[in-house]
């Protein structure tokens, strides 16, 4: 007679760990396949008990696995099974939890457009991380317990004992440690997303304590390459606060965000490395200028400005032969964007000490027309800045520095303009 898998694992005298562990791939599975399901079809299910079994049978894995021995564990060859269905479900989580954002965003935003007098509109924190699911609330408890459960799993064991010894151990393991570090990583971005409200301080902190946890296991396990996704994480956090304008509280997310970006060493020497940390420096110097902070804002900007990819810098002077540098600015913002936004923070201390924005960006592998480029355009900027203030004898050194260079029989209209 076939007994089902909850009688075994009711039954204390013949369940092993081995029924423990497929009943939890068994039960996993099926999480992450009515995920699917209701993906596949944009449409609300109640998959309650299947998440609330899931829940318990990682659970009473989790006790089992307390009792024995983890490192045996992990040599079991059923583990790689687990190990591949949690990495699925947590894809299936966070693509169901995207799924929900946007409909109660829409649905926020749809009732706005009614303006129906009865009903109290949406706060604006409600539109950026809305906290209220409606139908989805228990749908979305009971994720948060099932990915909770497998943190603790991948923790006990694979992240314990990530290594095989043996060359027929490596074989057996046939998912990769770093899709499991992946996993563990993504899902305490996940747990912090969906715990976070932009309006209730006490969620900013256990966001942080996941994106805590996961950035400790990517030193623990020296995989630099997850700290990029951890920096996203903050980054979004900060971006929030900042369209909540809480410029105090956003401060502390977006220079995390900067870190954890330079501690991955091979991402930030990539062009979309080198853009990400650029615009994240960028983010961090408006938030010190609307706190204030003068000095940590110009910091802010001097490394954004070092930070532009030389693809871009190649770009923006790609056609100056042909175009107006009016022109090249409209098709390439972020160099103009960043001089001016440095320069405006600058001026506000003494002129003594204010630095050219040229004198930041990395200009090395152009020639000296081209660089005259990007001093043509911090003249156009400090023409802006002057119709405020006296900045003269800025305005003389460059134009100086550009005469020098723009000879009269070979850029007659470039020296005269």
């Amino acid at each position: 007679m076939i007994s089902s898998v909850r009688d075994v694992i009711d039954d204390s005298d013949k369940c092993t760990f081995y029924h423990a562990i497929i009943a939890a791939i068994a039960k996993v599975s099926l999480g992450y396949v009515q995920i699917n399901k209701i993906l596949e079809n944009n449409k609300y299910y109640n998959i309650n008990t299947t998440l609330t079994d899931v829940t318990a049978f990682l659970k009473f894995l989790s006790s089992f696995i307390a009792k024995g021995n983890p490192e045996n564990v992990v040599k079991d060859r059923s583990w790689n099974s687990l190990g591949e269905s949690i990495y699925t479900f947590r894809i299936s989580a966070k693509k169901l939890f995207e799924l929900v954002s946007v409909k109660v965003k829409q649905s926020l935003k749809n009732s706005i457009k009614e303006a129906d007098p009865f009903r109290t509109p949406p706060r604006p924190s409600e539109l950026i991380t809305p906290k209220d699911f409606g139908d989805w609330n228990s749908v979305m408890e009971n994720i948060i317990n099932v990915l909770t459960s497998c943190a603790e799993i991948l923790s006990q064991t694979f992240l314990q004992f990530p290594l095989p010894v043996t060359k027929t151990e490596q074989q057996k393991r046939t998912i990769k440690l770093d899709n499991i570090i992946l996993s563990y990583i993504d899902i305490m971005i996940l747990l912090g997303k969906i715990h976070f409200n932009v309006s209730n301080d006490n969620t900013h902190e256990q966001a942080y304590e996941y994106l805590s946890a996961a950035e400790q296991l990517c030193s623990e396990a020296k995989y630099s390459e997850g700290y990029k996704y951890i920096s996203t994480a903050y980054f979004d956090l900060g971006a929030a606060m900042i369209s909540n304008e809480q410029f105090n509280h956003a401060e502390y997310p977006l220079r995390k965000a900067c870190s954890l970006l330079e501690r991955d060493t091979e991402h930030v020497k990539s062009p979309e490395g080198k853009l990400q940390l650029c615009k994240t420096y960028q983010f961090l110097g408006n938030c010190c200028q609307k706190n204030k902070r003068s000095d940590e804002s110009i910091k802010s900007y001097r490394l954004a400005l070092q930070r532009i990819p030389l693809v871009t810098i190649k770009s923006f002077v790609k056609k100056s032969n042909s175009t107006a540098v009016s022109t090249l600015v409209e098709h390439e913002p972020l160099v103009s964007q960043l001089m001016d936004r440095f320069l405006r923070a600058s001026i506000t201390n003494p002129l003594d000490k204010v630095k050219f924005a040229c004198e930041w960006i990395n200009m090395t592998t152009l020639n000296h027309i081209e660089q005259c480029i990007f001093y043509e355009c911090e003249l156009r900027l400090w023409n802006s800045l002057s119709l405020k203030m006296d900045v003269y004898r800025f305005q003389s050194h460059i134009i100086e520095k550009l005469l020098e260079i723009y000879d009269s029989q070979v850029y007659p209209i470039r020296r005269a303009r």
